[in-house]
């Protein structure tokens, strides 16, 4: 029996019409399915493990070596300052250092002071025993910045420049076409510790008469100071200065055989820019 035409396309169109539902009903489950799916991804919890990072620095001693987070360290303890190696506990202190002219800081039991170059001897005691640090304003220059705490818990943040670079020998007034440096300590200064407590140290070498030794540091100091407040920018009220000669020496001028050490000559002849303040 053959189908007339009109029947005949009726029933290829039930045909269809059910195939089509059928491909319907199949992209629905899969759509649901994948639904499902991404929902009990999003929902899944998430690896409770947390990271905390350490104190981060851009020196041995942490630039502004204090940016870091401070897990584990007591209230008032500065990542950097109290910590300097990053292990989240403070470091512990074993006495003291006088580096003269009243300035006495709090030593650490395990130096953590950066590498000298070659051929210097540090003094016991003395500046270049203490931990560095850097900021970003003085990287470019020739600045050498060493830490602390005072006895009192204040820090101290001591900036050392080369007299030489900054004066001819036996003068007290700046080069104009060499105090590149003292720009770099001003911006560093308000950047970072702008409510510190600023004293100017003149330094001289151990050779020549000390009363002359003594009226250099104390023109040189003198001159850094006037430079500070007058080009760079410091309120005069908090900037003060110090000539102390030769009798505070960052290193030994004389060598273990006797003969004399240049290079420690060279480091004693320096001015060095403190700033001390309560954070």
């Amino acid at each position: 029996m053959h189908d007339s035409p009109l029947a005949y396309r009726r029933r290829v169109g039930a045909v269809v019409l059910v195939l089509l539902l059928g491909a319907m009903a199949c992209g629905g489950s899969e759509k649901a399915a994948t639904t499902d799916a991404a929902t009990s991804t999003s929902a899944a919890p998430s690896d409770p493990t947390t990271t905390t990072s350490g104190p981060t620095a851009t020196g041995p001693g942490g630039s502004d070596s204090s940016d870091g987070e401070s897990a584990g360290l007591p209230d008032g303890a500065t990542p950097g300052i109290d910590d300097v190696d990053g292990d989240g506990e403070p470091d512990p202190t074993c006495g003291t250092a006088d580096l003269g002219g009243g300035l006495v800081v709090r030593t650490l039991c395990t130096s953590m002071a950066p590498e000298n170059e070659d051929g210097v001897i540090p003094v016991d005691g003395g500046p270049l025993t203490l931990a560095g640090t850097s900021y970003t304003e003085t990287d470019e220059v020739d600045v050498t910045i060493r830490f602390a705490r005072d006895e009192a818990g204040r820090r101290v943040t001591i900036f050392q420049l080369g007299s030489d670079t900054l004066f001819d020998t036996g003068s007290a007034a700046l080069r104009t076409n060499a105090i590149a440096a003292l720009p770099a300590v001003a911006a560093a200064l308000v950047a970072h510790l702008p409510d510190a407590t600023v004293t100017v140290r003149g330094h001289a070498d151990s050779r020549g008469a000390d009363a002359a030794n003594q009226t250099l540091s104390e023109g040189r100091a003198a001159a850094v100071a006037a430079w500070l407040v007058g080009d760079g920018g410091l309120a005069a009220g908090r900037v003060g200065s110090v000539g102390l000669g030769s009798t505070a020496p960052a290193a030994l001028e004389t060598n273990p055989d006797g003969s004399p050490n240049a290079v420690g000559q060279t480091l004693n002849r320096r001015v060095e820019i403190v700033a001390v303040t309560a954070g």
